[in-house]
């Protein structure tokens, strides 16, 4: 079960997800700040009701607001690191995409 602290890595492919679902794969925000938006979006998961996936890690249910002003509900998967203690997002993803195997949307 993840814990969640400062030391949550956001992969560098859930920072191009983020682009192209949240910011309609317009520019204007730099890696880090996307970095921040998605662990400050974190922050706010209670880690003990999240759903296990089949391809194992966890699904973090997170809202967003869009650049067109709309506030819209997405998935921060999350996959355990080398360090069992920290974790690290790896994807980001809308509910119709939770459907199915969701090893093959990774």
């Amino acid at each position: 079960m993840p814990t969640y602290s400062k030391n949550v890595g956001v992969a560098n492919h859930a920072v191009t997800r983020y682009r192209q679902r949240v910011n309609d794969g317009k520019k204007g925000l730099t890696h880090k700040q996307i970095e921040r938006k998605i662990k400050d979006a974190l922050s706010d998961v209670n880690p003990s009701s999240l759903p296990e996936l089949n391809g194992g890690g966890y699904a973090a249910p997170v809202r967003f607001n869009t650049n067109r002003g709309h506030t819209r509900n997405y998935y921060c998967i999350l996959k355990p690191s080398y360090n069992k203690d920290e974790w690290s997002v790896v994807s980001l993803l809308t509910e119709d995409m939770l459907d199915g195997d969701i090893r093959n949307l990774i």
